[in-house]
């Protein structure tokens, strides 16, 4: 069983597509561990000195000021980030948002992977009825956002959030932020990205507590992308037990 850090990608019949299938009953000693070693990076960058526990404290704080709709997504978050990192991928964002109890205005996530640009989008659903154990609505509904938002269907421009978030979590990157801000100028000038020539992340989180019960074989997954048009795509399948369990981490971790 694919868990946590332990996933490979899968091909699907679009040449340009791949599936990641992660199922989450619990948190293993190691993945408690790693989620402990990079806590600090994945929300505040690499170059900040704040300690692990101040950082869960953080978060568990933000995570008590939320809805039962807003836990789940942002738990859902978090999970794609480390299962990204250790594909691989580099995150160039902060999941700290730079507004402290703000909602995000752009992408839910930003990443490289040799040298190329990805974009996350990540839903979720906790509500048996809603999802009825299946991908189908969070993946529609995450293609849809990355398309709504490079397409200047959404009252925020993305790529000026994602220019502010590389600022600090990879400064150093000249040439990145000097894309991100050209992107910006171009949104802004009404000149918009088209999907086809993007690589983007679809995030799906489905929340059961007989996950066993959720889809996960590729099949059923690679007929929900069909119709998807992305340069490359990359889909994130998360079946997850209960958003409790990530509090019950960043308990331990805030507790030293």
């Amino acid at each position: 069983m694919a868990n946590l850090l332990n996933n490979q990608q899968q091909g699907t019949n679009k040449t340009n597509a791949h599936v990641i299938v992660v199922d989450i009953e619990d948190f293993s000693d190691e993945e408690k561990q790693y989620i402990s070693e990079k806590l600090v990076e994945i929300c505040k960058g690499a170059s900040s000195s704040y300690p692990a526990s101040v950082v869960a404290q953080k978060l568990l704080e933000q995570f008590k000021k939320a809805s039962d709709k807003n836990k789940n997504g942002l738990s859902a978050e978090f999970l794609q980030a480390i299962i990204l990192r250790n594909q691989g991928f580099s995150q160039k964002y902060l999941f700290s948002n730079l507004e402290e109890n703000s909602a995000k205005k752009g992408f839910d996530g930003f990443y490289m992977f040799n040298g190329d640009n990805w974009i996350l989008e990540s839903k979720s659903s906790f509500i048996q009825t809603a999802h009825q154990n299946k991908h189908k609505t969070t993946i529609d509904r995450s293609y849809r956002g990355i398309v709504e938002m490079v397409s200047g269907n959404t009252s925020n421009d993305p790529w000026e959030n994602a220019a502010n978030h590389v600022q600090i979590a990879d400064n150093a990157n000249k040439s990145l932020l000097k894309k991100l801000e050209d992107l910006s100028v171009d949104y802004m000038n009404n000149r918009f990205q088209r999907i086809d020539d993007l690589r983007i992340i679809v995030g799906s989180t489905v929340v059961s507590d007989s996950i066993s019960l959720i889809e996960k074989d590729t099949e059923s997954i690679q007929k929900y992308i069909t119709n998807h048009q992305a340069k490359e795509e990359l889909i994130v399948v998360v079946n997850y037990k209960h958003i409790e369990l990530l509090f019950a981490v960043l308990e331990e971790i805030a507790n030293g």
